[in-house]
């Protein structure tokens, strides 16, 4: 009997760990990408200075929230976000609009992929 219950509790805590993950993961997508989306629209109407601001903000926002979801996540993905950011952040603080509208898009395509893979469908299981 001890067997089955030793079982359940550790059924238990698997579940709680993947939910926590879920959670964690799509929260912090979703603040990143929010704050990369307004600095793309930002830097459209013309306002380079709060572009800049939201994505330094988004970018160290997914700098302090990245160790905590490489223990849910394959490094590939996030490693691929990282870059696309620091690129998008380098391009705004040299003034390049152009190149930094292209890739908060990049960025933004990647967030949603990665949030895409987070919700269990047929897609992702198999």
């Amino acid at each position: 009997m001890s067997r089955i219950w030793s079982a359940v509790v550790v059924f238990a805590v698997i579940i709680i760990v993947i939910t926590t993950g879920f959670i964690f993961n799509t929260k912090s997508v979703d603040s990143v990408s929010e704050k990369v989306n307004s600095a793309l629209a930002y830097s459209k109407s013309g306002d380079k200075e709060n572009a800049k601001k939201n994505m330094e903000s988004a970018v160290e926002e997914w700098n302090s929230k990245m160790n905590t979801m490489l223990l849910f996540m394959s490094h590939d993905k996030l490693d691929q976000i990282d870059e696309s950011l620091n690129i998008a952040d380098t391009y705004i603080t040299s003034g390049d609009t152009a190149m930094f509208n292209a890739e908060c898009k990049r960025t933004s395509i990647l967030l949603q992929h990665f949030y895409d893979l987070e919700y269990p469908t047929v897609y992702n299981i198999f």
